[in-house]
């Protein structure tokens, strides 16, 4: 009989596939879930950031509808007009032109076999 050599014996623990196999699941299903509440939290953050964006936007928003609305106020027109020299009034009886629902044809939206929209109507003058 032949003798064995001590030599080339392996001496460690031999570790079943299956086990491998769920050891090697476990861990990637572990990153996995790690990865995924990273993700989550930095999609979070991004979110408070934007919102806060979002709600410095809309307050400057206001703002602009505030002095927008105060500047269209009929004295601040008059004060604004009078500031730059411009010297407007209200239109005449002559100046002012009226259009009946009937003078226009179509939705106005005609093309170029739409000569005329409207007729004008001037109340001052006598129709010929």
């Amino acid at each position: 009989m032949r003798r064995r050599n001590r030599k080339k014996t392996v001496h460690a623990f031999a570790l079943p596939v299956p086990l491998a196999g769920c050891v090697v699941l476990a861990a990637s299903l572990a990153l996995a879930y790690v990865w995924m509440v990273c993700r989550c939290q930095t999609l979070g953050n991004e979110l408070k950031e934007l919102e806060g964006h979002r709600d410095a936007l809309l307050k400057e928003y206001q703002q602009e509808l505030f002095k927008w609305t105060r500047l269209k106020a009929p004295q601040n027109l008059e004060r604004a007009l009078r500031d730059h020299g411009i010297g407007m009034t209200w239109p005449s009886s002559r100046q002012i032109v009226r259009l009946r629902p009937d003078d226009v044809r179509g939705d106005g939206w005609g093309g170029a076999e739409e000569q005329q929209l409207a007729r004008l109507d001037r109340p001052d003058r006598k129709a010929d």
